[in-house]
């Protein structure tokens, strides 16, 4: 008897799932233009095919002592400059200018020196991609 209660709770258990997957992929297929042209991408096999040459490359390790040197650095320099007493503006632009300069570097400067011209090229073909 127990057994048949434990065995019909599972059964509804992956029916609700199933029901919010389904519900889910509804949303994503039909919503989000932005979702669209993001899965668009990730499935694509050529940007697939140039991670998978970034994940193998033989400089990820230098890749990631990079980054974290460089995240490191750039906090050490970054706490020095908010330290200061200006006003809030100053510090808005700052903490602003700080975080595109922080992106630059961890998404395009770093990895490119590293891995060179994969990894440039597939993300222009990215930004292609979505600017499409």
């Amino acid at each position: 008897m127990a057994e048949d209660d434990a065995l019909r709770d599972i059964e509804q258990m992956r029916k609700a799932q199933a029901e919010a997957l389904q519900k889910a992929q509804d949303q994503l297929t039909n919503g989000n233009p932005v979702v669209k042209k993001y899965l668009e991408t990730v499935t694509n096999p050529s940007f697939s095919g140039r991670i998978q040459e970034l994940i193998e490359h033989p400089s990820r390790n230098l890749f990631v002592a990079a980054e974290v040197g460089m995240i490191l650095a750039w906090w050490l320099i970054s706490s020095r400059r908010y330290r200061r007493d200006d006003g809030a503006a100053r510090k808005l632009w700052r903490k602003v200018t700080g975080l595109l300069t922080m992106l630059f570097l961890c998404l395009i400067a770093v990895p490119g020196m590293v891995f060179g011209k994969p990894y440039l090229d597939g993300v222009w073909a990215m930004v292609a991609a979505q600017l499409k």
